[in-house]
Order: C-alpha cells, then sequence, then structure tokens
C-alpha cells in the first residue's frame, strides 16, 4: 500500500515545480505568467495545490510582492535541483515557434538600441506573425546586467566589452562614430582634416555627462581637442538641434544612417581613424540553451 509521502510525489508535476522556481526568483504572479504564457488563475491554482501538498503558506503577500517563508526558502535549492536533473534527462530544449508562444520578452538597452533595433526587430517580428509579446526598458549598462541577473529581463542589448563569466556575449555587429549635421552646412565638404574636424562648433551626445570617448582619444593622439559649445543626454535633442543649427556631432553610424532624412541631415566619415566598437546581445548563462534567445538574437543579427 502507498504511504501518504508517495502520494504526495504523486501529486507533484514538472509545471507546479517550475511554477515554484519562478516565484521564488521573481515574487510576482504578474511575471511568472508572462515568463510561463500561463494565465494568472493558474498561476494561484498551482500555488494553493503546492501549499496543500507541502502544508504551508510558502509565500506570503506583502505590498512589494510576494515575500517566501523559511519553509520556501528551504526547498529552493531542492526543487531547483529536481528541476536541473529533468531539464538534463529531457535532452535539448525543444524547437521554440515564435508565432505560437505567448511569452513575453523583456529587452533592456539605451537610447541608440532602443532607436536602431528594437523598432526594425518588432517590424520584422509582425511581418513573421510572431504572438510573443516584446517589452523594452530604458536602462544603463550596469542595470542590465543587474536585472539579468535578478532574471527581471530576458536580454540585454548595448556596448558590452566584458560582461561577466556569469554573461553570455553574442556580438551583433561593429559600430562607428560618423560626423552629422544639417543639409546645407557652411562645413561641408571642408572637415577634411583631424585639425578643421576640431574647430568645429560641436554638440555632444553624452547620457552620462561623460565629456571624452573614442573621438577624443583619437584626437588627443593628434595633440587635438574638439570643441564642445553644448552637451545633451540623448540622440533625439541631437537631431532635432543639428536639423537647426551649424552644430556638428559624433553620432553612431546607425543612428545617422536611419535618421538622416527625417531631420535633413547629412554624415560623412570622420577625417581621421576611429576604434569601432562592438554592439552585443547579453544573457544569463542559465539561458544559454534557451531557443527563444537563439531566435530574438538570430533575428536581430539579420537587421
Amino acid at each position: 500500500m502507498l504511504d501518504i509521502s508517495s502520494n504526495k510525489i504523486r501529486s507533484l508535476d514538472g509545471t507546479s515545480l517550475l511554477v515554484m522556481i519562478e516565484l521564488l526568483q521573481h515574487r510576482r504572479t504578474t511575471i511568472v505568467a508572462d515568463r510561463m504564457g500561463l494565465t494568472q488563475s493558474a498561476i494561484s491554482q498551482t500555488l494553493r495545490r503546492l501549499r496543500a501538498l507541502f502544508g504551508d503558506a510558502l509565500f506570503l503577500r506583502r505590498p512589494h510582492g510576494l515575500e517566501p517563508t523559511a519553509f520556501a526558502l528551504e526547498l529552493e535549492p531542492k526543487i531547483r535541483k529536481i528541476v536541473e536533473l529533468m531539464q538534463e534527462s529531457v535532452g535539448s530544449p525543444r524547437a521554440f515557434d515564435p508565432a505560437a508562444s505567448q511569452r513575453t520578452v523583456r529587452i533592456a538597452a539605451s537610447e541608440y538600441e532602443l532607436a536602431s533595433l528594437v523598432p526594425r526587430f518588432l517590424a520584422l517580428a509582425e511581418e513573421e506573425g510572431v504572438q510573443m509579446r516584446v517589452f523594452a526598458l530604458p536602462l544603463r549598462r550596469d542595470e542590465g546586467l543587474a536585472r539579468l541577473a535578478d532574471g527581471t529581463i530576458d536580454l540585454v542589448l548595448g556596448f558590452y566589452w566584458d560582461a561577466g563569466s556569469e554573461f553570455v556575449t553574442a556580438p551583433l555587429y561593429q559600430e562607428h562614430y560618423e560626423v552629422v549635421m544639417r543639409r546645407g552646412h557652411p562645413l561641408t565638404g571642408r572637415l577634411t582634416s583631424p585639425r578643421a574636424f576640431a574647430q568645429a562648433r560641436h554638440l555632444l551626445v553624452t547620457p552620462d555627462g561623460e565629456q571624452r570617448g573614442l573621438v577624443d582619444e583619437a584626437l588627443a593622439s593628434e595633440g587635438l581637442t574638439r570643441r564642445v559649445v553644448a552637451t545633451v543626454p540623448l540622440f533625439l535633442p541631437a537631431l532635432a538641434s543639428l536639423a537647426v543649427s551649424d552644430l556638428v556631432a559624433c553620432l553612431p553610424s546607425r543612428i545617422a544612417a536611419l535618421f538622416a532624412r527625417q531631420f535633413d541631415l547629412q554624415h560623412q566619415a570622420l577625417p581621421f581613424v576611429t576604434r569601432s566598437f562592438p554592439v552585443s546581445a547579453v544573457f544569463h548563462r542559465r539561458n544559454a540553451s534557451s531557443p527563444m534567445h537563439e531566435w530574438i538574437i538570430r533575428r536581430i543579427e539579420s537587421l
């Protein structure tokens, strides 16, 4: 005859275990429902079954979300190990079908990627009939990595020279700077030397207030400093300012190419050599075998 422990084991299933792990990590039923493609009602019902099964409240409702009980925290490493063994037993992850998936993917990026990559990714996803939802968040690089670590976002796009061993960095392409100015600018065709470039009136885009970058390093090697007369924190006000002034700016080539026509601007190569920089997709190692992440990165690479 089966004892009570065996009956409890029979009541457990993979979905319940995954819900438990997700709740321990994210502490909100809305987030877990989105990530697992389930309704909030299904998550709540699963939590009720788990509470009855373990004879413990497991999670207490607090203003900031769900707070796990001491017993739930004690269970976490054991349940996580079971889930990992189940994943290993299943083998390679099943294929990801973006046309059928109801999942929500959360992507964090700076304004550059939000303006140059995310709109084109959304257009491509719509063209291919993708059903999953995409939430894009504006975060600084360090904030993005912290949110990857706690599992509240799925992917970060940006300039990451070294994200760290906790993360996987997938290079997308190399980017470089170009000179941007309004069409018909008095300096059109005249910025042909580093000195002429440095002496122009420059608008600097600096989200964090930093006054030096790759362009300034290259000029410094020539013994030059560019003449910065104004700064703005974002690309949109920079583009709008260039359109109505005789300022010039150094902007990433994709921003220049995408928005030159809308703002009636022209762009050209710098009159000196600067190093390019990588634009990458970064995700946590826990998602190294995720077919969804692989699909998203492949699509962004194609843009």
